[in-house]
């Protein structure tokens, strides 16, 4: 996953992180990893103590991107990710969206 960018901008961002902050403590381990992208982060399934799939969540309420190149045969984030675009919520309510692996790439 990748977090919602507009344009290259930080627009909405707020949002997106006052939910993760909001969440951080309620955090249980990664019940999953799967190994570290290019920066060096760990790659991993997040869930709340009440079972909330946080990664879901994100891309659901569309506040982040599936990013394939991690997850490429996730069809359950490939499902969320469909549904967030066609319900515009989230980024996909700007009419054009910069994915943050182009946007990166530019710089």
């Amino acid at each position: 996953m990748n977090y919602a960018l507009f344009d290259g901008r930080l627009s909405k961002w707020g949002k997106c992180v006052g939910f993760v902050g909001a969440v951080a403590t309620c955090l249980t381990p990664p019940s999953k990893t799967h190994g570290q992208d290019k920066y060096g982060r760990t790659l991993a399934d997040v869930f709340l103590l009440d079972g909330t799939h946080v990664n879901h969540t994100l891309v659901k309420d569309g506040w982040c991107w599936w990013y394939r190149k991690y997850a490429p045969r996730n069809r359950e984030l490939e499902r969320l990710e469909k549904e967030a675009r066609e319900a515009k919520k989230g980024l996909w309510v700007a009419p054009t969206q910069v994915p943050p692996w182009e946007w990166r790439g530019r710089k």
